[in-house]
């Protein structure tokens, strides 16, 4: 520790040395007129002198003209506490500051000293001045983030507001469509009631023409157009009816125990006049003869007979439809092939659409709405199956496949026996795989088909 002016007691001593190691200029000055004894090597270096020359001097010798630490100094030894004086030394340039921290150190009552702690400040005010211009900036960018943030949220409440308009828009769509749609399907089953009324005179007065069996041909040939043009009238009103009830949810399923073979084929004999009018070969294949499904046997009958005839309407004259039957698993299935105008890829998920037809032209000349595929799908749908339609494309046929859920355990109980007797299996001979050509007549040009 460098040599300290004299007198110094040892509480001087001890709170010198503390300041040697002190990163920040420090000095110990006694007496009234503040004699330097000690200055730590930061001061030394901030006055630029070496400490033998600071030492046993009085401070104010080393200070600026008219310096504010003198004054500092006298008022510690007058108040016995804390003062602390900042002072500008350069008024030109660079502005330079000083400041002084000084505080008593005693020894008992008696002050013995002052420690005095300078700092020179160089740049101040350049400091001062960018800090303030970096606040000014700041403010000012803030000022620009607010303004885009109230631009954006602008922007957000009017896309906000016009999404809401929209949805609100496409809901109150939706509600008129939904009731348009109500409308029209409550339009088309009372349409079809309509309709179905005078039908069932017409198809009387038809069969009692033909038990008549009258004598003049011509006649006999009105009594077949008129009866033939009643039933497909009947078969469109069905066909409306079921789409109005399936719409609605209003088909009942009569479920029962049932031969799924059985059903297939008085399915296939009840179209057997469609396709002994177009001269198409038909090959019945009956797989299992006793395949058992529970299910609702007027309309198994529907679904098969209807998947039959779509194939005699518009597979050209003379043309093959296939009809078979298996058990895969734990489902029956029925597959209708034939070798007509087939399927573009875009149609086969549309087909099973209401008032979908293909190839219009045709669809037109051979009658229909449309709307015994979408009958079909919901049906099977009903009973818990799945029906596919696959085709390799124009020209090529399609083929339906249907599956329904088997019944499992059918022969184990009375039900079997129940079943055995309602549904008596085909023939013998149809049981098996059998092929049947069914020729008719070609029809005459007077005929109304």
């Amino acid at each position: 520790m460098p040599a300290i002016d004299e007198p110094c007691s040892d509480l001087w001593r001890q709170s010198l040395a503390v300041t040697e190691y002190a990163p920040v200029p420090m000095a110990a000055v006694r007496e009234t007129t503040h004699i330097v004894c000690y200055g730590n090597p930061a001061f030394c270096e901030l006055l630029g002198k070496p400490l033998e020359e600071l030492v046993g001097q009085p401070l104010g010798v080393f200070l600026p003209k008219n310096d504010g630490c003198v004054a500092l100094l006298d008022r510690v030894y007058r108040t016995g506490k804390l003062q602390t004086h900042t002072e500008q030394l350069q008024h030109t340039g660079d502005p330079v500051f000083w400041s002084y921290s000084g505080w008593p150190v005693r020894d008992g009552d008696h002050i013995a000293g002052i420690m005095l702690q300078v700092n020179e400040t160089v740049q101040y005010h350049e400091s001062m001045l960018a800090m303030n211009e970096a606040l000014v900036l700041g403010s000012l960018r803030q000022h620009e983030w607010t303004d885009a943030a109230e631009c954006l949220n602008r922007q957000l409440r009017q896309e906000i507001a016009e999404r809401t308009r929209a949805e609100e828009a496409a809901r109150e769509s939706g509600k008129r469509l939904a009731v348009a749609d109500q409308r029209k399907d409550e339009f088309i089953a009372m349409l079809a009631h309509e309709l179905r009324n005078p039908l069932t005179p017409l198809k009387m007065a038809s069969q009692i023409l033909r038990t008549a069996k009258s004598t003049n041909p011509a006649v006999n040939r009105a009594q077949e157009i008129i009866e033939r043009q009643v039933d497909h009238m009947i078969r469109l009103v069905d066909d409306l009816l079921d789409v109005a009830r399936l719409e609605s949810g209003k088909v009942r399923l009569q479920k029962e125990p049932m031969n799924f073979t059985k059903a297939v084929s008085e399915a296939v004999d009840s179209c057997e006049h469609l396709i002994t009018l177009h001269r198409h070969e038909l090959a019945l294949n009956l797989g299992q003869p006793a395949l058992f499904i529970e299910a609702d046997p007027a309309r198994v009958l529907q679904i098969v007979a209807n998947l039959v005839l779509n194939a005699a309407k518009y597979t050209q004259d003379g043309g093959s439809i296939e009809v078979s039957t298996e058990a895969v698993d734990d489902l029956a299935v029925v597959r209708v092939k034939d070798n007509g105008p087939g399927l573009a890829p875009d149609m086969m998920d549309r087909v099973f659409d209401g008032f979908i037809q293909v190839q219009s032209s045709l669809a037109r000349s051979q009658g229909g709405l449309g709307l015994g595929l979408k009958v079909v799908k919901d049906l099977v749908v009903l009973h818990g199956g799945s029906v596919d339609v696959h085709s390799d494309g124009l020209g090529k046929g399609c083929e339906f496949i249907v599956r329904f859920p088997k019944l499992l355990n059918s022969g184990s109980n009375a039900i079997a026996r129940a079943m055995a007797r309602r549904w008596r299996c085909p023939p013998e001979n149809s049981c098996g795989k059998r092929v049947r050509i069914l020729v008719g007549m070609p029809a005459s040009s007077s005929a109304c088909c």
